[in-house]
């Protein structure tokens, strides 16, 4: 059985994964329009969903690091130059998740215009903002990770 692919995104391995076993014998020759359109809008909503948590953990931490700069006499835990590099990986994290987040909702909507027949951009360039809103997406995870980790091991090394 061919794979169904719908913008660039080859969709069949989560039709064929049904749990209610509606679409065991899905045909790709004749797709059931609801169930790709369906399955096509929540692989993008998990995606913006991610990167929504995303958002809102690098926010929290630029959050962190403001009010501990806005402290009258701010202990020597994070002080100095050390803060700035916390300020760094998550504002950049931050940057990112927002590019990330934009170039989902840009690809999603477009994704789904493919199906109900509206205009669309070209298949090269979609594929294209779908890798790069993944790539964004890594890079922020991996942005929030060190800063999370960094924030760890400066507490340990005290």
């Amino acid at each position: 059985m061919a794979g169904q692919v719908v913008h660039g995104v080859n969709i069949s391995h989560k039709i064929s994964s049904s749990a209610e076993g509606e679409v065991a014998n899905y045909n790709s020759d004749t797709p059931d329009r609801e169930l790709v359109f369906k399955v096509t809008k929540d692989h993008f909503d998990s995606m913006a969903k991610a990167a929504n948590s995303l958002l809102i953990a690098h926010g929290s931490g630029l959050f962190g690091c403001a009010a501990y700069l806005r402290e009258p006499k701010p202990s020597s835990l994070y002080g100095g130059a050390g803060i700035g590099l916390y300020i760094f990986l998550f504002g950049l994290g931050f940057v990112f998740g927002v590019s990330g987040y934009g170039l989902t909702l840009l690809v999603r909507q477009n994704a789904l215009g493919e199906l109900i027949g509206a205009p669309v951009m070209r298949p090269r360039f979609a594929k294209f903002g779908y890798n790069a809103a993944f790539g964004f997406l890594l890079f922020s995870v991996l942005q929030l990770v060190a800063g999370v980790w960094g924030l760890i091991f400066t507490a340990f090394t005290l």
